[in-house]
């Protein structure tokens, strides 16, 4: 009796410590991170010559990590600093929403990527350049609006009061293009980025993935993306309420028939396969050679692109062959709403954030990039993974996976072999 008693004791000291630890998280993020002036403690040595900043208005978080990494790449091989930049959002789709900003240290561990390139705040970047960019680099196959430039006045709100007008009248803005993402190595990098005597540049909306960070000679940057210890306890404490100490699988199903929101199966002109009301959107390699080939990193000329339809028993299937065959509890992070993750739930059994208590706290918050992040963390301590192909959100995990599943062939996508498998 005394011993069951000690155990419940300690379970709610447990969890009282965990939710605690959840609230303190939720704060930080909801009290806008991005605003304090944090430090990072720089372990690369060298000599730096200028900055390196990057513009992104408008793009999903997702989108945004794969921006930046491009961002740290470029900074490198140009041997310059670069300045990180914390994540933005505005808080509901309308057109006159608040912003935020999320401190990238809140979200993720930088020290894994101090000792291999330098890096500072972005309130100390604005105040070394003065609150003024010298050169802007056009990364987005259209050309610059002021109407675009000042979208949620990101730069602004950086610290920067750059006149776009003045910069293009001194012909100091370059167009790319998309021609960047074939870049591999430093050599192609300072080719076509000669700007010797502009201390500050500008590197507006670089998505998607280069091959400098996919395949080329910085390939080391996505694997160095390690979540902050903030969201790992948070994760940690979750996944322990849904599974006590089990071991279990973990998938990520992009529900893509969302009122709002890009690259939807409403927006796609594709050829179309299968029936149902559940819509795929595939990009895939046509020559697929390695895991990476199954992920979206963007836009890809040589592509397999068409959308995957299925019905509501197709992914229950998929999941419940999933589980058999794993032998292991699922997690499952989804964005589909409530009536159609209580249909898949007739044909499996999983679990979700919102079936845990500090979940649930989580999800109160109404903060959607601490959520997804929380997911993320989850999937990412899965024994093992599988995602959606046409997804900045499973690419994101595989890269914060892969560290330590170097051979983890389920990191790849999973659904569309089985899909292929079972639906004629």
């Amino acid at each position: 009796m005394w011993k069951s008693r000690s155990v419940i004791r300690s379970n709610k000291v447990f969890f009282c410590l965990a939710l605690l630890v959840m609230l303190r998280t939720v704060r930080k993020l909801e009290s806008g991170g991005a605003r304090k002036k944090t430090t990072i403690v720089q372990r690369s040595v060298g000599n730096f010559h200028g900055f390196v900043v990057t513009h992104f208005s408008g793009s999903g978080f997702n989108n945004q990590v794969h921006q930046i990494l491009n961002g740290m790449a470029i900074a490198k091989a140009l041997n310059r600093t670069y300045c990180l930049s914390p994540f933005l959002r505005r808080k509901s789709d309308e057109t006159n929403a608040e912003t935020k900003f999320t401190n990238f240290m809140e979200i993720f561990d930088v020290s894994s990527f101090t000792n291999v390139l330098n890096l500072e705040v972005m309130d100390r970047c604005s105040t070394f350049c003065g609150g003024s960019i010298d050169f802007i680099v056009n990364m987005s196959p259209r050309s610059i609006s002021k109407q675009a430039y000042d979208r949620q006045f990101a730069m602004q709100h950086n610290g920067f009061q750059t006149n776009l007008k003045n910069i293009i009248n001194s012909h100091r803005l370059e167009d790319l293009g998309t021609s960047w993402i074939e870049w591999e190595n430093e050599v192609h990098v300072r080719s076509a980025l000669r700007f010797k005597d502009a201390k500050c540049i500008e590197l507006y909306q670089p998505f998607p993935a280069s091959k400098l960070i996919t395949d080329g000679y910085f390939n080391f940057l996505p694997s160095s993306l390690k979540f902050s210890s903030s969201i790992i306890t948070a994760a940690t404490e979750i996944g322990k309420e849904l599974f006590f100490d089990d071991a279990y699988v973990s998938v990520h199903w992009r529900y893509e028939y969302q009122k709002k929101g890009e690259s939807k199966c409403r927006k796609k002109s594709l050829q179309t396969r299968g029936s149902g009301d559940i819509c795929f959107v595939i990009f895939l390699k046509s020559f697929r050679r390695s895991a990476k080939d199954y992920l979206n990193f963007g836009d890809c000329g040589d592509c397999e692109k068409y959308l995957q339809y299925v019905h509501i028993e197709d992914i229950g299937k998929v999941l419940r062959d999933y589980q058999v065959l794993t032998r292991k509890k699922i997690f499952l992070a989804s964005d589909a709403d409530a009536r159609i993750i209580d249909s898949v739930r007739k044909f499996v059994d999983f679990k979700m954030i919102s079936d845990s208590k500090i979940g649930r706290k989580v999800v109160e918050s109404k903060n959607m990039e601490l959520i997804s992040v929380i997911e993320q963390a989850l999937c990412v301590q899965g024994e093992k993974f599988m995602g959606t192909s046409y997804s900045t959100w499973t690419t994101t995990v595989w890269m914060l996976r892969s560290p330590r599943f170097e051979e983890e062939e389920e990191r790849i996508h999973g659904y569309i072999d089985i899909l292929s498998a079972n639906i004629s």
